[in-house]
């Protein structure tokens, strides 16, 4: 099952980087994609996000989190210890994070998150390089799958 996902997750790696160099075409997908996504540049800062990362993980809007959220400061990613590991993407890797739980209430605590009654998000995380057409990497990519919220769900999707 791990190399079907792992599989899955490559060939999704391969077609970000294929729509690299065609940004019209890739800011599309990204809007549309049905799963939250974050396009972060190398110094950690998000530069986009999409539809699904405002509906599911219940960012209140762009203005408050493009330009301004930093993956490498998120004090919540450093306290479940996975700042090195994102940095891993900054050599090149793609990176996975596996049953990255969140409380809720964290959340709203350190950034502008919706009035939700969850306590946890449960997910698996994918950061991987995003490379220009002349080979030279410029941003990188969250892809979030949620698996699981731990709570009411009042007001989701």
């Amino acid at each position: 099952m791990k190399d079907r996902i792992g599989d899955a997750q490559s060939s999704l790696n391969e077609s970000f980087q294929l729509l690299f160099g065609e940004h019209e075409l890739l800011a599309k997908v990204i809007e549309f994609f049905p799963y939250p996504i974050q396009i972060f540049s190398t110094d950690g800062i998000a530069r986009m996000i999409n539809k699904a990362t405002l509906e599911m993980i219940g960012i209140r809007d762009v203005e408050s989190h493009v330009g301004i959220y930093n993956v490498f400061r998120d004090p919540i990613v450093r306290g479940l210890g996975c700042t090195e590991q994102v940095r891993q993407v900054l050599e090149g890797k793609t990176v996975y994070l596996t049953d990255f739980n969140v409380p809720y209430q964290d959340l709203k605590r350190h950034f502008n998150m919706e009035d939700r009654d969850i306590q946890t998000i449960s997910s698996d995380i994918t950061c991987f390089p995003l490379k220009n057409a002349d080979g030279v990497f410029e941003y990188f990519a969250a892809v979030f799958i949620i698996k699981k919220y731990t709570g009411e769900k009042k007001k989701l999707i």
